[in-house]
């Protein structure tokens, strides 16, 4: 993203209390990345490149925790 990477993106919607499920997609496999994102309350993380059945998998356990 050319102005702000997503772990920034999501602080921003952290600070103003949008509260929906997110699920990080990126080609960074970094550990301290993911710990990051789920520190910061991420609801997965998933490495590209992904199978789609995986994302779908992830997607429809995110918004089981949501009910």
């Amino acid at each position: 993203m050319p102005i702000m990477d997503g772990l920034e993106t999501f602080r921003h919607m952290k600070d103003d209390f949008v509260e929906i499920p997110v699920i990080f997609l990126t080609a960074s496999g970094y550990e301290e990345d993911v710990r990051t994102a789920i520190n910061l309350g991420a609801t997965n993380y998933l490495k590209k490149p992904f199978f789609p059945k995986e994302l779908l998998k992830r997607v429809a356990s995110a918004l089981e925790l949501e009910e």
